[in-house]
């Protein structure tokens, strides 16, 4: 394994510390909702960006959603740095994969890369929303562009975590590509069903998985370079004695 391919094993879990840091910072704190969320939904940013009408963002209208949304929008301010963070994760364990010599990991380079433009275009959409609302107008024009901008995040992340699981079956590490073939077929569920609770509520839990199966993929491509090179050097002791 080349030094570039070491480095970017180790800046994948230096970014995914990173990842854990920020989800601890931006956990929202324990703000009643202005309005019973709908649809089945009981996390409140899940519905933000799975609305699909007005009465869907009932719950941070007016002065009842004053508390939440100040929140919302604390949270916001931190998820400037968040999809640098788990998008990084990601490109930088498919950076050292791809350096390895598995070519299907520099897809998943490109996806990854392209997962923070489309967040931020997201949190943009969100930003607003939350800026109108709180002016007692309403976002209903917005609900169009947050849809694109949501759905092209969610779609890149499903994309990139089912290469991330493709190249890991060919590797021969089929369990460590369960994570993310999960995490992948929820968003995709989740799609067909026009952001159906159902399944949106599912999502966190098994892409929480799949960022950590990159750290420890990371982890373990590194010691295997590491226990190839231990095992270069004793040879020729080996054949001198």
């Amino acid at each position: 394994m080349s030094v570039f391919a070491r480095l970017s094993f180790c800046l994948s879990a230096a970014f995914a510390i990173w990842t854990i840091v920020l989800t601890q910072m931006m956990g929202s704190a324990d703000v009643e909702p202005g309005a019973p969320l709908t649809r089945g939904y009981e996390t409140p940013i899940l519905l933000l960006e799975f609305a699909g009408s007005e009465d869907d963002l009932a719950f941070i209208a007016g002065e009842a959603g004053a508390p939440l949304r100040a929140e919302l929008q604390r949270a916001q301010a931190l998820d400037f740095w968040f999809p640098i963070a788990y998008a990084g994760l990601a490109f930088w364990c498919f950076l050292g994969m791809g350096l390895m010599g598995r070519k299907l990991a520099w897809l998943g380079v490109i996806l990854s890369a392209a997962t923070i433009p489309a967040d931020w275009a997201e949190n943009a959409v969100i930003n607003d929303i939350l800026l109108v609302m709180g002016q007692g107008e309403a976002a209903a024009a917005l609900l169009p562009d947050l849809a694109l901008t949501t759905w092209i995040k969610w779609g890149l992340i499903a994309a990139y975590s089912l290469v991330f699981s493709l190249v890991l079956i060919v590797d021969r590490k089929r369990l460590l590509a369960v994570p993310g073939l999960a995490g992948g077929g929820i968003i995709l569920a989740t799609a067909v069903t026009r952001g159906g609770a159902q399944f949106a509520e599912l999502i966190m839990l098994p892409l929480a998985l799949f960022f950590l199966t990159i750290l420890l993929t990371a982890m373990l491509y590194l010691r295997e370079s590491f226990k190839a090179e231990t095992r270069q050097d004793e040879s020729p002791r080996q054949v001198q004695s």
